[in-house]
Parts: C-alpha cells; structure tokens; sequence
C-alpha cells in the first residue's frame, strides 16, 4: 500500500508540476484559445514525464536496502501498467472526446480522433496511397496517421517505461552520500530521457517518414528506444550489484 501510495502521489503531484510549466510556455507563445485546445494534450504528455520521478520515489519502497522481493517487483510492475493503461484511455477516449475535430486542408490532427476514426482514416489513406506513385509526397498522409496511431499504441509504454527508468535512477542514486549530487543524477538523467526521446520521435518523423515513398509506420517505435536501452543498462548493472551483495537475499 505504501508503494502503491508513494508512486500516485508522485504522479499526481509531478502531473501538475509540469502541467502547469507546459502550460505557462504555451500561454507565453500563443493566445488563451490555443492554451484551451492543447489543455488535454499537455496533460498527457505531462503524465507521461511524471512516471520518471513517480518511478524514483518508489525506489526505497520497491528496493528497500538492495534486497530483491519478487512481490515488491511485482506491484511495482502492476503500478507501472497502471500508469500507461491510464495514458492509453486518457490518449484515446478522454482527449478526442475534448478536443475539436481538426480543420479542413493539410494533415488532419490525429489527437481529436479515436483509435477507430485512425483506423478508418488510415484504411482509406492506404487505398489512396496505393494507387499512386512510390514518392514520399503521396505516402505522407498515409504515414502521418500511421505514425501517430503507433504512438497511441505501440507509444503508451513509455509511462511503464519511464517509470522502471525511476525505478532504477532512484536505486543508484540513493547510493550517493550528498544529496545535491544525487538529485543531480537524478535530473540529468531525466533530461537526456527526455531530450533522447523526443529526438528519436522527431528526427525520425523528419528524417525517415516524411523521405520513405512506402509505408513507414515502424518510426512511431523509435520513441521506444532510449527507454528500453536505459533499461536494459541500469537494470543489468542493478541484477549484478544485488547479486554481489552478500547479505541480499530475496526477501518478501
């Protein structure tokens, strides 16, 4: 219960801390209108960035002084589902219910539709793209919905993701004696998590789909990359440091 409790309040708190910084940029930039429209596509992405620290908190409680418990493991995988089962109704039932349906002309908004709406948007895109030339300009709409229905998909591991790359931040940095040091682990971590995965969204948008005369949906996965490195990195060094311990046993 105390794991459960330390991970949500981490969420909710960390949620509106970055809402509110996403909001303040947006409110900077544009006009109270579009603050309004992007209000349910902040939120989600705010949610997703708040799995990382929600992951750090419950380092203690998941890795109590580096001994392994596979019930603690185990609630803390079901803790880190939670989180991307809720990115997942949040991305696709709540923000396309809120959001106005995107105007004519250009590529359509893929957030203000339903994982059903893509679905059939794509299907006719695919007709249409078919029958044409293998060039990059007449693939893009097809793509383009392609692209965002991987990440409304595929994509909403990154809350479990971010969460286990806490997790695993949290464990190492409770190892360093002074806290500015270890809070500055934790933040620079963070922020090539962050920097990295936008990148590898992005430039693969950029550089890969809208170049591929052919179907090229597989970039919406690249999100999923640095994550999943991280991952495998930190936990592997975190299996030998609690199997070198030799008062570490699996306890529960």
């Amino acid at each position: 219960m105390r794991l459960l409790l330390s991970f949500w309040r981490a969420m909710v708190v960390w949620t509106g801390i970055v809402a509110i910084i996403l909001f303040g940029i947006t409110a900077l930039t544009g006009s109270g209108e579009g603050l309004l429209v992007s209000a349910p596509v902040w939120i989600g992405m705010a949610f997703m960035l708040a799995a990382y620290p929600a992951g750090i908190s419950a380092a203690d409680l998941a890795i109590p002084d580096r001994s392994f418990s596979v019930s603690r493991m185990a609630a803390f995988v079901a803790l880190a589902v939670s989180a991307s089962l809720a990115a997942f109704v949040l991305a696709n039932w709540i923000a396309p219910a809120l959001l106005p349906p995107s105007p004519p002309g250009g590529l359509p908004d893929p957030a203000s539709m339903t994982l059903g709406e893509m679905h059939e948007e794509l299907r006719l895109l695919g007709e249409r793209a078919q029958g044409g030339p293998a060039t990059a300009e007449n693939w893009l709409p097809f793509n383009h919905i392609a692209y965002h229905l991987v990440r409304r998909t595929d994509g909403m591991l990154l809350p479990a993701l971010f969460a286990w790359v806490g997790l695993l931040t949290g464990y190492w940095s409770s190892r360093i004696d002074r806290t500015e040091l270890a809070r500055l682990a934790e933040w620079g971590v963070g922020a090539f998590l962050l920097i990295a995965t936008y990148f590898a969204g992005e430039n693969g948008y950029e550089m890969i789909l809208m170049r591929v005369g052919g179907p090229a949906e597989f970039v919406g996965n690249l999100v999923l990359i640095v994550p999943g490195t991280l991952i495998i990195g930190l936990g592997l060094a975190t299996v030998a440091d609690l199997l070198s311990d030799p008062t570490a046993g699996e306890k529960e």
